[in-house]
């Protein structure tokens, strides 16, 4: 099993209460999962509350330095899970090849990334000099700049430290991986991260964390607010998926849904009478139109059954047997692998 951490830090001052929220959630996740959560609330180097955005280099350079060799899951304390079903170990070994996960930043080149949510692979021959060299480049920064740099981007920031890092030197490229999926970062499926900008107010960002936090707890049942009767919110986020071909918008629809039906023809049949379905395609492959693409059995197998293919053969094969969209849908659908998921997921284990 793929060895990981998740990993999240604030200051004591302003973000430490934004933490308690996604902490929370995110340490449910963690626990579901079966994967050790850490959260430092602190400023490992440095004076003013923003320096702790620092703190993700001091941790990450600790771990290399005991000789850890796993996946650090690292999300900052705006940013919560919003899919507890999603396997985020299977994600991980999908990219062994790759040193850094992460999402786009703005406009600029290969090297523009947010690192307000990223996945780094430990067991990568690259993270080593990624790592020293990010706290290297923030160590370079004397104590006399840091204590005069109260407001951000006084001093280089975390991120525009890693920008440096990967812009100098050309050979990490291939060790990067940028989301094209919308899994990780802003409004993704998977994790979800209420950035600062926008005109947004801190408190508004902390009003929102709020609610969406609350929303994914309801969905997934894990606070008193949701009922504990009907389907298990796994069951609807699966359907939704399959059916919808895309993530819900509003999560109190999954919390809505599980608790109007006792069973999953009962479910199936509520999505297969809505419009969307009746009158849009699935997710960006359209129903019964050939030629079948790789990312469609990609999706299929990431979607219906939960996991990746096992290999380009296992693709290939796929992409020989179906003529088109509905009917690779449909074989899947009746593979025993996904009746033994019915079972599964109809009774919410």
């Amino acid at each position: 099993m793929t060895q990981m951490l998740i990993l999240q830090t604030a200051d004591p001052f302003r973000y430490a209460e934004m933490l308690t929220i996604t902490g929370r959630l995110n340490a449910s996740y963690a626990q579901r999962h079966g994967i050790p959560y850490d959260a430092y609330v602190g400023i490992k180097r440095g004076y003013h509350p923003w320096h702790a955005a620092f703190n993700r280099i001091i941790l990450l350079s600790d771990l290399l330095r005991r000789g850890y060799r796993g996946w650090v899951f690292y999300m900052d304390a705006d940013a919560f899970i919003a899919d507890l079903a999603f396997d985020v170990r299977a994600y991980a070994e999908s990219h062994n090849r790759h040193a850094l996960i992460a999402s786009k930043g703005a406009e600029g080149g290969w090297w523009d990334i947010n690192n307000g949510v990223f996945l780094l692979n430990f067991a990568h021959p690259s993270t080593a000099f990624i790592v020293e060299e990010w706290n290297k480049r923030f160590f370079d920064i004397d104590e006399q700049a840091l204590s005069a740099g109260r407001e951000w981007h006084s001093v280089m920031d975390d991120q525009a430290l890693l920008h440096s890092v990967l812009c100098d030197n050309e050979q990490l490229r291939d060790s990067l991986y940028v989301d094209t999926e919308g899994l990780i970062n802003y409004k993704a499926r998977f994790v979800r991260q209420i950035i600062r900008g926008n005109g947004a107010t801190f408190e508004e960002r902390l009003a929102i964390i709020r609610s969406e936090v609350q929303a994914v707890e309801m969905a997934f049942g894990l606070t008193g607010a949701s009922r504990q009767d009907g389907l298990s919110a796994d069951a609807v986020l699966w359907c939704h998926r399959i059916l919808l071909g895309r993530e819900p918008t509003d999560w109190s629809i999954i919390d809505w849904l599980r608790t109007q039906h006792t069973s999953l023809p009962s479910l199936t049949q509520w999505f297969l009478d809505s419009p969307e379905y009746r009158g849009q395609a699935i997710g960006n492959f359209e129903r019964g139109s050939p030629p079948l693409s790789r990312d469609a059995i990609v999706w299929a197998y990431r979607t219906i059954l939960g996991r990746m293919p096992e290999g380009e053969d296992v693709v290939e094969f796929h992409l020989s047997i179906h003529q088109s969209f509905d009917d690779m849908v449909q074989a899947f659908l009746e593979s025993e692998e996904f009746q033994q998921k019915i079972l599964q997921k109809a009774s919410g284990r």
